[in-house]
């Protein structure tokens, strides 16, 4: 790509034509990023899926697993007694306590 411009400035060409010449500039981008890897041998293209995301997925997961059991999964022991003298035990979730929609 570069030697393309200094050759086209070079012979005389318009640097404006030159570049455009080039083509699109996605495929420009692109065959910047494979000169540059050739160089170097580094990927310089930016990943959505890297660790930090992943671990940011984990996270959001971990805290909606979190809610979904504090409101789902028993977790009030409610007792009462009978006028007879008589002891019941049962077991309830968050949203029965608290007179959830359900």
């Amino acid at each position: 790509m570069k030697t393309h411009l200094s050759d086209a400035i070079a012979s005389g060409a318009d640097a404006s034509a030159a570049i455009r010449d080039l083509g699109p500039a996605a495929d420009v981008a692109d065959r910047a990023y494979q000169e540059h890897q050739e160089l170097t041998g580094v990927d310089i293209r930016r990943r959505y899926v890297r660790a930090k995301r992943v671990l940011q997925v984990l996270a959001a997961a971990l805290a909606v697993a979190a809610a979904l059991a504090i409101i789902f999964l028993p977790s009030y022991i409610v007792t009462s007694e009978s006028s007879s003298g008589g002891e019941s035990v049962d077991s309830a979730t968050a949203l029965e306590v608290v007179g959830g929609p359900l």
